[in-house]
């Protein structure tokens, strides 16, 4: 249980009080894992990585949770130097060294880009294909107080100086002063690709659908604010988490001078000792400016064909999977509302026991992309999308999240955007089907961004 400590500074120092208890012990087996932890005092942390200055961040925080995770630092980082395969089985060797005491606290966070590549845009080069760290030095903060903590990892003898030696200085360039997070509204807009080339691309849709070519397509639309001077993502991440607490999350910065942030309210899947949860998550109505009106909106959703054939598609998919992965599996809910601050979609949850030897990656590979972000068929749609999108997608409605020894979750990076100095990038997408209109769809995308632009606005 994690109980209420001292400060920042002090908690500090009593991991250096650790850390040079660890060298002067010199009974080890390598490979070897140290995690040396200390309570320390509630503290907001957004803000406390925002005081940073080490590149590489990360951040996570469940839906409907007071948890929060920041990490600085890498004791190990697995990124697109390395193929998926090699990348999972590495965090796994290193998983299956850490105890068993530590084992649901020690994780892996990172993500994987929409398409599996690597991305061209310079915004987005630094991100890879895909990059995890299990982070160096984080503070944890959950109803039960706070804790810093500080992980080693080392292969051999003849590093285990240089570890703690880097261990050493990560402790001593931690800062603990609280930046002041000052933003302000956007001086400029940019949107790719405009209300008309964004018509012409849904009637091209919709009349491949209608011949037969697929069942749907989801077609995306970025959006580029310029602010007046750089943009703090803590800062925005913080009012995002304000407006909405029934969401995933999340900041990645992974030294590349970019920051992926987002507030997604769908989980793709996670995995507890086997035991695996996926949602299905489409459909949108925007929310009522008043009880009645939001109750009529509601009821256009779950009656609407479009939306509910479109969800339909999507439930499908995910059951066609789980009779793949899993040795049973089921529907754990009926199909229902998921009320948001600006936007309401239906949802529907599932779950199943894993197949033995099924592994993070065969699930991710199986599920990843639903129809709720790429179509139907998905080898169809994947294939069509660079003909109607202009731009790369990154890691938007990619994979996020962690992997530790025992359980996994990722959620599906939508409602996110890039922040990089004065520029941020938003994306959102609406799925195209055969009776789609194209004003409707803009409308959509509109909405989905609408929660990010109301809070610049206000900044």
């Amino acid at each position: 249980m994690i109980t209420r400590g001292v400060a920042l500074d002090a908690a500090c120092d009593s991991l250096f009080v650790l850390l040079n208890q660890l060298k002067s012990d010199s009974q080890h087996t390598f490979p070897v894992f140290k995690r040396l932890e200390v309570p320390c005092e509630n503290v907001d942390v957004k803000r406390w990585l925002a005081a940073q200055k080490n590149l590489i961040q990360w951040y996570w925080s469940p839906r409907n949770s007071s948890e929060e995770v920041g990490g600085i630092g890498a004791a190990v980082a697995v990124d697109s130097r390395l193929s998926k395969q090699v990348a999972f089985s590495t965090m796994t060797r290193i998983l299956d060294a850490v105890p068993e005491a530590f084992a649901d606290r020690v994780r892996f966070y990172g993500g994987l880009s929409f398409n599996g590549q690597a991305p061209e845009d310079e915004q987005w080069a630094s991100f890879g294909s895909h990059f995890f760290v299990l982070p160096q030095l984080e503070l944890v903060v959950g109803q039960d107080g706070a804790q810093m903590a500080l992980q080693i990892w080392c292969e051999s003898a003849s590093d285990w100086e240089r570890e703690l030696g880097a261990a050493e200085l990560m402790l001593g360039a931690v800062s603990f002063c609280e930046q002041a997070h000052v933003s302000e509204s956007f001086v400029a807009m940019h949107v790719a690709p405009n209300f008309e080339t964004w018509r012409s691309n849904v009637e091209s849709v919709t009349s491949r659908i209608r011949a037969g070519k697929l069942n749907k397509l989801v077609l995306s639309r970025r959006s580029d604010f310029v602010f007046e001077r750089p943009v703090c993502p803590y800062f925005l991440l913080s009012r995002l988490q304000e407006a909405d607490s029934n969401a995933f999350h999340f900041c990645m910065a992974n030294g590349g001078g970019a920051a992926f942030i987002g507030g997604t309210p769908e989980r793709l899947f996670s995995v507890d000792d086997g035991a695996l949860l996926t949602e299905a998550l489409a459909g949108t109505r925007r929310r009522g400016k008043t009880p009645e009106e939001d109750d009529a909106l509601a009821h256009a959703l779950v009656t609407s064909e479009k939306d509910v054939s479109e969800h339909q598609y999507v439930a499908d998919y995910l059951m066609d999977c789980l009779g793949q992965l899993c040795s049973d599996y089921s529907a754990a809910e009926e199909r229902r509302l998921l009320k948001l601050p600006m936007i309401q979609h239906l949802l529907m949850r599932f779950s199943g026991g894993l197949r033995p030897n099924v592994g993070v990656l065969d699930v991710l590979a199986a599920l990843h992309p639903t129809p709720a972000v790429g179509g139907v068929p998905r080898e169809v749609a994947l294939e069509m999308l660079p003909e109607f999108e202009s731009f790369e997608r990154g890691w938007f409605a990619g994979p996020v999240g962690w992997v530790s020894k025992h359980a996994c979750e990722f959620v599906v990076a939508i409602r996110s955007g890039l922040v990089s100095g004065d520029n941020v990038t938003l994306y959102s997408g609406a799925g195209i089907v055969a009776d789609s209109d194209a004003t409707e769809e803009w409308h959509e995308v509109e909405n989905k961004i609408g929660l990010f632009v109301r809070l610049f606005s206000g900044a």
